[in-house]
């Protein structure tokens, strides 16, 4: 009987992705891009600390539960747009550079 190995399938996958794909998927992170994106997963973690505390924190007071989910909300809706739109423009820019331009060249 064969067993199911999960570093197997990986590896099988990476292979195939790195067969399928051989341009990168995306350009070098910038250091603003690499903020910018760290500021959107911090965002993301404090929304799912606030919806796991939900109870606690709205027993304890409402209005500072609600005033911080509408100000992650509000932060997430302005900036994760602004992120991803900053990082669709480096990935295009480096798929579409010329093939003799040096990479360090920023």
């Amino acid at each position: 009987m064969r067993r199911f190995s999960l570093a197997t399938c990986l590896t099988t996958l990476r292979a195939s992705l790195a067969r399928h794909l051989p341009v990168p998927l995306a350009a070098p992170e910038s250091v603003g891009l690499a903020a910018a994106r760290r500021r959107v997963i911090l965002a993301l973690l404090l929304l799912a600390f606030i919806g796991l505390g939900a109870d606690a924190l709205c027993a304890w007071s409402p209005l500072l539960t609600a005033g911080l989910v509408a100000g992650t909300l509000t932060f997430l809706a302005l900036q994760t747009p602004l992120w991803l739109r900053a990082k669709a423009r480096a990935d295009h820019e480096w798929l579409m550079r010329e093939p003799g331009e040096d990479e360090s060249d920023d």
